[in-house]
């Protein structure tokens, strides 16, 4: 299964799941190892900066991302590894800063879903 969630929250989690930062930074209040650092899986530091100073619709935002995990053979690689074990029955929880969409996290979990080809 996937879920998502953010880092305020890691306390609240199943020990069992899998913990997967996928934001461009590992967040300082969570010891080292707790969940894995995905950085691939992040957008990049210039479609953050689009869209927080507001230079790009959210639509935009999602094509672009998109974009970038296609073009990317890590990307590619973690987003199999997340898909290997929610068909094995594990819960992967993708983890970033955001409380509330819109989030990319969200479209990467709808494209694991849905098994989106990239």
């Amino acid at each position: 299964m996937i879920e998502t969630g953010y880092f305020a929250k890691i306390k609240t989690y199943p020990e069992t799941d899998w913990l997967l930062c996928v934001a461009r930074k590992y967040p300082w209040f969570v010891k080292q190892g707790k969940m894995t650092h995905m950085i691939e899986l992040a957008p990049s530091n210039e479609l953050l900066k689009d869209w927080k100073e507001g230079s790009i619709t959210w639509e935009e935002y999602e094509e672009r991302y998109r974009s970038e995990l296609s073009s990317s053979s890590l990307a590619r690689n973690g987003i199999a590894w997340i898909g290997l074990k929610d068909a094995q029955g594990e819960t992967v929880r993708l983890l970033c800063w955001e409380k509330e969409p819109p989030c990319h996290r969200f479209i990467l979990k709808d494209m694991i879903v849905d098994g989106e080809k990239l």
